[in-house]
């Protein structure tokens, strides 16, 4: 079984905050110069602000888990997708954002050995376009540096929740996963490790049912995990204060931000810019 230390997951997916947001800046100015060279008369602001790509994410993200409930998925391909989309997004852009997603989770299943089709995965969802998801997974390929390899936080929940002797488990665990799916709506996928994800899940579903100190500390020691009982009670209030807005208001910003992007992309495809000039930017 591989290892989460010394992985490309590990080691060039995981970052402190400042160097997030210094590589998140670096990118920004980068899309600035490069729609400026590609459309430098364009008379209103095209490029999407940080706080726009984030709810553009989170809306494909949300809109990528109905289509893998739909299809009966297992969470860890959902965790998978959402990972290769963000990893892209936090480097490149200007492709379709909504073509991307079918073409990350297209991705993802080949990923997580899940016999299905292309085809049969735009048979079933109507906006899945076969012919420009087959053209943008050698993009995403590239724009992910080839690594492959996600680590989800599912298989140390699998081994953690032997642990654990609750009421209601099928509850407990749904809510658990609700945690973790929400948790792929914001940035900490890139600055924890799947393990503590994880485990920031059992202190949202458990802690108004058990005392979660002594569970929590004999966990950490059994997972061998680098940090204390009091950063992952922090970690989980902070994940829900961020994942707690409207699905349905986060919804509709994200689908205005993504005609944003696409009313891009069509300007650019009318002026037969190449793919790779617009690599890069949102």
């Amino acid at each position: 079984m591989p290892r989460f230390a010394g992985s490309t997951h590990a080691l060039h997916w995981l970052y402190s905050p400042e160097a997030l947001q210094s590589l998140q800046q670096r990118t920004q100015a980068k899309i600035a110069a490069q729609i400026h060279q590609l459309m430098p008369q364009s008379p209103v602001q095209i490029q999407l602000n940080r706080d726009e790509e984030t709810i553009l994410q989170a809306g494909l993200i949300q809109t990528m888990t109905k289509v893998a409930v739909f299809f009966n998925f297992h969470p860890s391909v959902i965790w998978t997708a959402a990972n290769y989309l963000k990893r892209f997004y936090l480097l490149n852009s200007l492709y379709d954002p909504m073509q991307m997603m079918f073409t990350a989770l297209f991705l993802a299943t080949k990923a997580e050995e899940v016999n299905i089709s292309l085809r049969a995965i735009c048979e079933g969802v109507k906006l899945c376009e076969e012919k420009r998801v087959r053209a943008y997974e050698v993009h995403l390929l590239r724009g992910i540096r080839y690594h492959l390899q996600v680590f989800s936080p599912y298989r140390p929940l699998e081994a953690l929740w032997r642990l654990v002797q609750a009421e209601d488990r099928d509850s407990v665990y749904s809510q658990i996963v609700k945690h973790l799916e929400g948790v792929l709506l914001t940035d900490w996928i890139f600055q924890e490790s799947p393990a503590v994800l994880a485990l920031s899940g059992f202190i949202a579903a458990l802690r108004s049912r058990i005392d979660l100190e002594e569970l929590l500390q004999s966990l950490l020691a059994a997972c061998n995990i680098d940090t204390n009982v009091d950063q992952l009670l922090a970690l989980a209030d902070t994940i829900r204060t961020e994942t707690s807005g409207s699905p349905h208001s986060l919804l509709r910003t994200a689908i205005s931000a993504a005609k944003k992007v696409q009313g891009v992309h069509k300007r650019l495809a009318r002026g037969k810019a190449p793919p790779e000039a617009a690599n890069s930017a949102s």
